[in-house]
């Protein structure tokens, strides 16, 4: 059914279009009528319509740009003029307007049908575009590479520079820095993000079965068998192959692998003739290859052409100014995904992220985020919802200061003396005992979980 909306002052317009739709039984129209412009902005402010249809004796009296403030209150619909002049006039004037068509009265119900027809097109396609455009807006969200860090600036430049080359590179840091991303970082960045993304983790697959999946060789087949239709490398072809922990490929599929980046082609030993195939290789590694290559673990020439262009990835602990970023970030992405709100994160729980070592990386930090959302309510995400790991590394490097001149093990050194003091002084009325020390009460409870004190 669409929603019509009449601006007339009599009912001349509304009388031609339920006589024009009664052509079309399958032709659903729910008119609203209403004699001024002004009447029609107030009654779009509690409705939505699919059509307005304004009469263009109206405009004379009316404002001048009625119909664009019209329109622009309109979510998806149209404003179609409607007047007793010349069809070249009119719509002449309806686009001067900004109205998105025009009718001739009487209206004649092939062109309302058609109209309508039209309409509901452009109302369809919008509503589509603004799907596409939410997912694309959450992919992007969600895919961001956020960087406050001078670490972490160094490193997108560097991915920059490797989008506008097409030669391989090399990924090279810790477990859990994102390397899959950093690489379609590069890929939708390049002159080949047109064409297909392939992601190849070498360390999941079994040493017999990494020809099959990389090269497309049938079960069973030789060391020698470089190629098919069907393996990972022949389906990135005009696009990127990433390949992770590329250090656990078999040294013969790692010279096959150099053969495809420097003859552009596949072989085995079936066939008489290679197959072409245009593929740009990134590589990751969380070890040193370079001692790989020493132990004879990782081909030479191999590793001489993928660190070409090698891009070195920081680890968390050394980009501690992007972990709010990351936060924001991470808890964004799986409220949505999770279907929670579940309030901000509290200060001491972020100071408890600035602060942790993170040797897992970003993964890690991404892993306790969506931990913490699993876990918290509406009120927010406290110290309580963080992994016992992170709060007890804090807590260590209070009572491990020693004669380390860092200034913040020893805040917490003399924190948790004063804490003691203070419940001491109060016979443990821990009320009382925030009072003194100036904090809420609530803050009061996260330190003495944090730091351990039992009171």
């Amino acid at each position: 059914m669409d929603r019509i909306l009449v601006i007339d002052s009599d009912e001349t317009i509304r009388a031609e279009l339920e006589l024009a739709a009664k052509g079309f039984p399958k032709i659903f129209l729910d008119f609203t009528h209403v004699a001024t412009g002004t009447q029609a902005l107030a009654r779009l402010e509690l409705t939505d319509f699919d059509v307005v249809f304004f009469q263009h004796g109206l405009l004379a009296d009316d404002e001048p740009d009625i119909i664009r403030k019209i329109s622009e209150r309109l979510r998806e619909g149209c404003v179609v003029l409607v007047g007793k002049q010349e069809r070249e006039l009119l719509a002449c004037e309806a686009q001067d307007r900004g109205a998105f068509d025009c009718l001739s009265s009487p209206v004649r119900p092939a062109e309302l049908q058609l109209l309508l027809s039209c309409i509901r097109q452009r109302i369809a396609l919008l509503r589509k575009q603004a799907r596409l455009d939410h997912q694309i807006m959450q992919i992007h969200e969600d895919r961001t590479i956020v960087a406050a860090s001078e670490a972490m600036i160094e490193t997108l430049e560097l991915l920059e520079r490797a989008a506008d080359s097409d030669v391989p590179a090399l990924l090279i840091g810790e477990v859990g820095t994102r390397k899959p991303l950093m690489a379609q970082t590069i890929h939708t960045q390049s002159s080949r993000r047109g064409g297909p993304f392939i992601e190849a983790k070498c360390g999941q697959f079994k040493e017999s079965e990494i020809n099959q999946k990389l090269f497309g060789a049938p079960a069973g087949a030789s060391q020698g068998w470089r190629g098919s239709n069907c393996g990972l490398i022949a389906l990135a072809d005009r696009g990127t192959l990433f390949l992770g922990q590329v250090e656990k490929l078999p040294i013969e599929l790692q010279r096959g692998l150099l053969h495809v980046i420097e003859e552009r082609e596949l072989w085995n030993d079936q066939e008489s003739l290679p197959r072409h195939v245009d593929v740009r290789v990134i590589a990751a590694s969380s070890e040193d290859l370079a001692t790989a290559v020493s132990q004879g673990r990782f081909d030479s020439k191999l590793y001489e052409r993928l660190r070409m262009m090698t891009i070195p990835l920081p680890s968390l602990k050394d980009r501690r100014k992007d972990i709010p970023l990351l936060v924001d970030q991470f808890l964004a992405h799986f409220q949505r995904s999770l279907g929670k709100n579940i309030g901000p994160l509290s200060s001491e729980a972020l100071e408890r992220l600035c602060d942790y070592s993170w040797p897992g990386n970003v993964r890690e930090l991404q892993n306790a985020i969506e931990r913490a959302i699993i876990l918290a309510q509406d009120g927010g995400i406290t110290l309580a919802h963080l992994p016992r790991g992170i709060v007890e590394d804090y807590r260590t490097q209070a009572s491990d200061c020693g004669e380390n001149f860092a200034l913040k093990p020893a805040r917490i050194t003399f924190e948790t003396q004063l804490i003691v003091r203070a419940l001491q002084a109060t016979d443990g009325n821990r009320t009382r005992a925030a009072a003194l020390l100036g904090i809420s009460h609530r803050s009061l409870l996260y330190k003495l979980k944090a730091y351990s004190i039992r009171d």
